[in-house]
């Protein structure tokens, strides 16, 4: 039986050969798409923004092995993959360390004021802010998954007041744990600096519109390194006109690449990075896959795997 290697061009050139020098008696015969071979053979793909039907016509298809965190690209119609296949998404320490790194560096850009301070730097102002230390400052993580959980740990042990909603209950050491409808109106209420990790599904989708983020603190900043999905772009607009927000960064958008001539790119008060928060790591993510083919060969159930995406839930 075959792995299956399903990548867009871009991703194709790097993974290629680094999977193709791992011991074959350890990753299996491996084939890249479009040479399938028999596709009765296929057990198993690894996949990563999979090109148009590549995802179709394998009948022994036992589970799709994402090299993202997402899996969106891998679900759309035009990937072609049937009903009922397993998938997991990537979970692998570079990513977790390169997302953490990220979340880190906006929130003491925004904790340190130096949105504020190059603001006035532009305008020729001398404008002093008194600074508070960040046990004085309210953070707050919406969603709580590997990444979040991450984040807001590392946020803990820097001395911020974190707080951290999932939509069912966690309990996390050091860190206020909120849950369900409450608990986001709860923790949107409390977040001077407002980080989104959400996934996208149904519940998440338009997730931050004109009510929520009303609830925000006045001046409160937000950082959505999650999908471009959760913040209803219009209502964020209208929020930052009336100067309700201190600081948008985003790294993730509705249309990406970002549109020329979108008001995001020339707005004061937003920063934007090309979904550059974190990437999968190819010399820490092989490990991770070849362990993760190593289960499944073996028996193991597919739902034992961090990563897992649950059918019912959308991740």
């Amino acid at each position: 039986m075959a792995v299956l290697l399903c990548l867009a061009p871009r991703f194709l050139e790097d993974w290629r050969p680094a999977l193709a020098a791992c011991p074959p008696d350890v990753l299996g015969e491996m084939r890249v798409w479009p040479e399938t071979g028999n596709p009765e053979d296929i057990e198993y793909v690894i996949a990563g923004v999979p090109p148009a039907g590549s995802l179709d016509g394998l009948p022994q298809l036992k589970a799709v092995l994402s090299i993202f965190a997402g899996i969106d690209l891998i679900t759309r119609p035009a990937a072609g993959l049937a009903t009922g296949v397993p998938i997991v998404r990537m979970i692998e320490p570079g990513m977790t360390d390169g997302m953490t790194e990220y979340v880190l560096g906006h929130v003491m850009r925004y904790h340190l004021e130096i949105h504020s301070f190059a603001q006035s730097q532009r305008e020729g102002r001398w404008h002093y802010i008194a600074l508070p230390l960040a046990r004085e400052r309210q953070v707050g993580i919406l969603g709580l998954g590997v990444l979040g959980t991450a984040a807001a740990q590392a946020l803990r042990d820097r001395g911020f007041e974190v707080h951290g909603w999932s939509r069912s209950p966690r309990q996390l050491d050091g860190i206020n744990c909120h849950h369900g409808p409450d608990g986001l109106q709860d923790i949107l209420r409390l977040s001077e600096i407002l980080v989104c990790l959400l996934p996208e599904t149904p519940q998440t989708t338009g997730l931050l519109d004109q009510t929520r983020l009303a609830l925000l603190p006045p001046g409160a900043c937000l950082i959505n390194a999650g999908r471009g999905s959760l913040i209803v772009e219009s209502d964020l607009l209208q929020a930052l006109s009336s100067s309700a927000l201190g600081g948008v960064t985003l790294d993730v958008f509705n249309q990406e690449p970002l549109p020329s001539g979108h008001p995001f790119w020339t707005h004061p008060t937003v920063m934007i990075t090309p979904h550059a928060a974190s990437t999968t790591r190819i010399p820490t993510a092989i490990p991770v896959l070849l362990k993760r083919l190593a289960h499944l060969r073996a028996g193991g159930a597919v739902q034992d795997l961090a990563g897992y995406v649950d059918p019912a839930r959308g991740y």
